[in-house]
């Protein structure tokens, strides 16, 4: 859940199975690196950005038109 065209082709997929993307969930996550912060390097905690953030501002991002252009979706 953390490549933007992995993220893209499941919602066109959805879209092109089911003819319409009325519902959006967006449940991807993790616990990230459990450390204290001055052992956990920089790189894990981009990975934890990824995931719980940047994945739900990619689902967002492909999902808000198609919805929009239905007429309905949340």
């Amino acid at each position: 859940m953390t490549r933007e065209a992995d993220i893209k082709a499941a919602i066109d997929l959805a879209v092109r199975d089911f003819g319409r993307l009325d519902c959006l969930y967006n449940n991807a996550g993790g616990a990230g690196m459990f450390a204290p912060i001055q052992d956990i390097p920089v790189e894990a905690f981009d990975r934890t950005i990824a995931l719980l953030l940047r994945a739900a501002f990619i689902s967002i991002k492909y999902a808000a038109p198609i919805m929009k252009a239905q007429g309905s979706g949340t």
